[in-house]
């Protein structure tokens, strides 16, 4: 048993060690470097998706800066809705309702009970 109990203290003080260098919860900073790396790279996204779509229309049909501009508006209002839908905690996908927080929930259900 003595090779067991050698082992046994040896992972303790490598777990030991492990959870003294991971950080316990992600800093502020961390948190809103996060959302707002996902907000601007979710605009970038959508921008240029609508762009590209539109400019393959346009060289598609030959109406060179026609399906361009549509889509590109269409983008920039895309952008915009994904952007007040992360500030607003609603997720970015159809049927994300499970990622608001909970006091948005706590909220919600408080309204649908009066």
């Amino acid at each position: 048993m003595g090779k067991l109990e050698d082992l046994e203290s040896r992972l303790g003080a490598a777990k030991a060690t492990f959870e003294s260098e991971q950080p316990k919860t992600p800093s502020s900073f961390s948190a809103e470097m996060n959302l707002g790396m996902r907000a601007f790279m979710e605009m970038l996204g959508v921008l240029l998706g609508s762009g590209l779509m539109g400019w393959a229309l346009d060289s598609y049909f030959k109406t060179m800066p026609a399906f361009l501009i549509v889509f590109v508006i269409l983008g920039i209002i895309a952008a915009f809705f994904n952007l007040y839908k992360l500030s607003r905690n609603l997720g970015t996908a159809i049927g994300s309702n499970g990622l608001q927080s909970d006091e948005k929930a706590a909220n919600k259900t408080s309204q649908n009970e009066s």
